[in-house]
């Protein structure tokens, strides 16, 4: 949202959306991923990233020994938690939920977000429809010690999730390299503004 908000166009969706796609495009569909593969490597810390969306992405995930967890729920709950939610990109309706979903589900172009392509390559699959304490237990099951990515459509708590997991890897003496706003970084290494994204379109 950010680095959205510094190129000049309002933080939405849709300019996050295209922000990241454009990123994709110019410098191929896992660039977000390699970078961070690359931060992970030299600091030497074990890594989890937040909102894959690319097969490509995922795919160098998995190549560089990573475990990927996709989560789901049923998108009538989804929309629910993303209204109680309240961030920038969450102050939608039902329609916009849906049409949003549906337009980030499924993609031919590589450089897009396809997300059902992307959960069907997981490792592990977890259904967050219950409490806490049924995701918690999940989250025992599946979770061994290595490299995690996580992948999911939006409102499945893929943040939250992360947040919880980090909370109680710390209290157990293990600390975890998060990586959220993957864009961030590359965009402000790029020095990019506004009319660049302008010029390339």
């Amino acid at each position: 949202a950010r680095a959205v908000e510094q190129s000049g166009k309002p933080v939405n969706r849709d300019s996050m959306l295209l922000m990241a796609n454009q990123l994709r495009a110019h410098h191929g569909p896992a660039v977000f991923v390699q970078r961070i593969c690359e931060q992970a490597t030299k600091c030497r810390r074990k890594t989890i990233i937040d909102s894959v969306r690319t097969t490509a992405e995922a795919k160098c995930i998995q190549d560089a020994g990573g475990l990927l967890v996709a989560i789901d729920a049923p998108r009538e709950l989804r929309f629910e938690r993303v209204k109680s939610r309240g961030s920038c990109t969450d102050l939608i309706d039902w329609e916009e939920f849906c049409r949003n979903e549906d337009r980030e589900m499924m993609n031919k172009d590589e450089n897009q977000p396809s997300l059902r392509d992307v959960m069907n390559l997981a490792d592990v699959s977890l259904t967050n429809e219950g409490d806490l304490q049924d995701l918690h237990r999940a989250l025992k099951r599946h979770f061994p010690p290595r490299s995690i990515c996580i992948v999911g459509p939006h409102g499945t708590g893929k943040t939250y999730l992360l947040g919880q997991l980090c909370k109680g890897l710390e209290h157990a003496g293990r600390n975890f390299f998060v990586c959220q706003e993957l864009a961030r970084g590359l965009i402000k290494e790029m020095n990019l503004t506004q009319q660049d994204f302008i010029d390339f379109n």
